[in-house]
């Protein structure tokens, strides 16, 4: 656990980004693999596949980042060094987790087939046939991804950003192996993909578990399934937590959305999207650890009731990120036809998927620290209204409204829909921007 004497230095920010940034690479090769996997089913197993996890993301986001507000309530009690309300805080997020997945698992299995129709409607025949196969066995993975999260942000939250990386790898190398084998060895296809990713997540959620209690954040395991439930703290952890999964569900909805423009547009346009959105996420495998640890910093300056610090930490961490992606991302571009090679693709979408990749890179670039990692640091400070709400309104005011006039009305297919994402980028970046320099993200108080 980190010990906190004073002022975080440098070497302390980057002991923290370390593990971060190992766990990044590996959580974005996740869909990367996968979806190069799926692929070897051909390409409308890897478009149904591809349009599924975009709502199975919406649904992961629910639980990610309405129980992501732990991290930010243990960071400000742990920056306090109060040790029993820290406690308390994670075992009653532990009870919101269980009840929430729980009740979503239940409702997606029964209904979840009107949730792929409506958002995959005028998709080709043999992709919704596909997609259906998929979702309706991945559900069953919801509680486990659940409770595997409450189990990383608790260890974030508490400056143990090792031991979350160790829970990290293992469920995601977990769910490539067990993919792996029950796609290629026992050739269930799409249904090996989901299988997978239940196993994966399911060991991911007793490694957390154990590390979390080895650590004595957490007193016994009975305090991660217990039902009595304190209002008052849940109250706290919603407060952290629900705007920005709000935020999520609504921008995956706006995504979801914004694919239907092109699902007529042919396979070669749609399997070109799907694999531009898993490969241009990687492009941030350098800064993604980044946006954790200003969420971190922040709130662990924000406990000790010191603004200037809280200040000072996320100008550090934003020069810091702004240097790392210019040399990360530019490295990559060079790998990118390579990385492209792997997937099963036909030479229309190769070449489609090339542009996207090449240009979001050299987007990201200019963009990103203003764009994500500012919102990250206010979200530590306590001010996660107002980051969310410039979020929705860039997504369903900017992307969706470009998107839908480049890739449906002028035409232009894929390519279209990320102009409408790039749009939406410059909006939120010179908001955040605003945001920062006026200093109303330190008018919020502590827990």
């Amino acid at each position: 656990m980190l010990e906190i004497k004073g002022e975080l230095s440098t070497k302390q920010i980057v002991k923290l980004v370390i593990p971060l940034f190992f766990e990044q690479v590996v959580l974005l090769a996740l869909p990367v693999v996968n979806s190069i996997l799926v692929s070897s089913a051909g390409q409308a197993a890897l478009s149904g596949v591809s349009l599924v996890d975009m709502i199975n993301t919406m649904l992961c986001y629910l639980f990610l980042y309405t129980m992501n507000g732990i991290s930010i309530v243990a960071a400000q009690y742990f920056g306090r060094k109060d040790k029993e309300n820290l406690r308390h805080s994670i075992g009653q997020t532990f009870t919101a987790s269980n009840v929430l997945s729980m009740a979503v698992m239940i409702l997606m299995f029964f209904f979840g087939h009107f949730v792929i129709e409506l958002f995959m409607h005028g998709a080709d025949a043999q992709i919704m046939v596909e997609a259906k196969n998929y979702f309706k066995i991945l559900v069953f993975s919801l509680p486990f991804f659940s409770f595997y999260s409450v189990c990383v942000a608790s260890l974030r939250g508490t400056g143990n950003t090792r031991l979350a990386m160790v829970v990290s790898i293992t469920q995601n190398t977990s769910t490539v192996v067990c993919s792996s084998v029950l796609i290629y060895v026992f050739g269930l296809g799409v249904y090996g993909a989901a299988l997978g990713m239940i196993l994966g997540k399911a060991i991911g959620a007793v490694v957390g578990a154990v590390l979390l209690k080895r650590t004595c954040i957490i007193g016994s395991f009975r305090e991660m399934f217990g039902f009595k439930i304190d209002m008052e703290m849940q109250r706290k952890v919603l407060k952290f937590g629900f705007p920005q999964s709000v935020e999520m569900i609504f921008f995956m909805l706006g995504k979801v959305i914004i694919n239907m423009f092109i699902l007529k547009s042919g396979i070669d346009q749609v399997a070109a999207n799907a694999v531009a959105f898993p490969v241009t996420d990687f492009l941030t495998f350098g800064v993604s650890g980044f946006t954790i640890v200003a969420t971190t910093v922040v709130a662990y300056a924000k406990g000790a009731n010191d603004d200037a610090l809280a200040r000072k930490y996320l100008k550090k961490v934003y020069l810091m990120v702004s240097a790392v992606i210019f040399f990360t991302t530019l490295g990559m571009i060079p790998l990118i036809p390579n990385l492209l090679a792997l997937y099963h693709m036909t030479e229309a979408s190769f070449g489609i998927a090339w542009q996207i990749v090449v240009l979001q890179a050299i987007v990201l670039i200019v963009i990103f620290p203003a764009g994500f990692l500012l919102p990250a640091g206010f979200r530590g400070a306590g001010d996660v209204v107002a980051p969310s709400a410039a979020s929705m309104i860039a997504v369903w005011c900017v992307r969706l409204p470009a998107a839908y006039l480049f890739a449906s009305v002028l035409g232009m297919g894929a390519i279209g829909i990320w102009i409408g994402m790039w749009a939406d980028f410059i909006f939120r970046s010179a908001y955040n921007l605003y945001r920062w320099r006026s200093g109303k993200w330190l008018k919020f108080k502590s827990v």
